[in-house]
């Protein structure tokens, strides 16, 4: 399976690489276990698959069941446990020609409308599609088809619901969208530590470099990418090699937990 990871620089620029630190939905009703996190998809109202249009935004599509039948549809997915995060890529959305008839994808996590903060980046597909007041996302005008890749939500996530709002009587629609999600809640990362007492030589580093903490008390080290997906834990006591040759070049976080509760954190830059 193709695995796609979605960067984002400390200022929030989002660039999109091959990654073994995202884990993708790709099961589209019923259970599955990923990355210690029970995954449960329904779905209703027109919804489908695809794996033709856009590969960063497959396998959800609502508002549309093919070849051509279209109204309200949604994913509804359940996490046990409740993940850190999760990033959406999205694409199809129709243009915005009239009001009344207008196309719109919506959120909500854990029940509660989420309005999406800021647009995404371009996914390679689409033109660019609009960021509406409420938060949500609808098509540009006078571009057949809008998307974008790269909406990160953070938080203490349980539920997510995926609902394309496109009227009946638009005659065509219908979005996509993928799903990757992060660790289960509570082995996300927290950056307000400033006083770790690990070192890190080198850093930025190539390929590897050497944590180092003061104790010998038996801890681990989690390496998280800025989106606060896991992609790599090693156990060690007081010195440990980090190889991140396979990790693509960017910003990293690490979390060093030990047995008696310490947790530090801090950044690692591989260039």
């Amino acid at each position: 399976m193709k695995k796609l990871i979605s960067v984002c620089l400390l200022l929030g620029i989002v660039l999109l690489a091959n990654s073994q630190c995202t884990r993708q939905v790709m099961h589209t009703s019923g259970s599955l276990n990923i990355g210690g996190v029970n995954i449960t998809v329904t779905s209703s109202g027109f919804v489908d698959t695809t794996t033709t249009y856009c590969l960063n935004t497959i396998p959800f599509l609502i508002g549309q069941h093919q070849p051509n039948q279209f109204g309200f549809g949604s994913y509804f997915f359940t996490f046990s446990p409740p993940i850190d995060s999760l990033t959406l890529n999205f694409s199809g959305i129709m243009d915005d020609l009239d009001t009344n008839l207008q196309e719109v994808v919506k959120l909500y996590i854990n029940s509660i409308h989420y309005p999406i903060p800021i647009q995404g980046i371009r996914n390679g597909c689409d033109s660019m599609a609009i960021l509406t007041p409420a938060g949500d996302i609808t098509g540009c005008k006078n571009c057949g088809v809008s998307g974008w890749s790269g909406t990160t939500i953070r938080g203490k996530i349980a539920t997510l619901k995926v609902v394309d709002t496109i009227n009946s009587q638009f005659g065509d629609g219908g979005s996509s969208f993928s799903l990757f999600i992060s660790s289960p809640w509570g082995n996300g990362i927290n950056t307000s530590n400033k006083n770790s007492p690990a070192v890190l030589y080198p850093n930025p580093i190539t390929n590897n470099t050497q944590l180092t903490v003061p104790d010998f008390i038996p801890s681990q080290v989690i390496i998280y990418d800025l989106q606060g997906l896991e992609c790599m834990r090693e156990y060690f006591s007081h010195s440990v090699i980090l190889n991140m040759e396979s990790l693509p070049n960017g910003f990293y976080f690490y979390k060093i937990m030990n047995e008696q509760g310490a947790e530090y954190t801090g950044k690692i830059l591989k260039e």
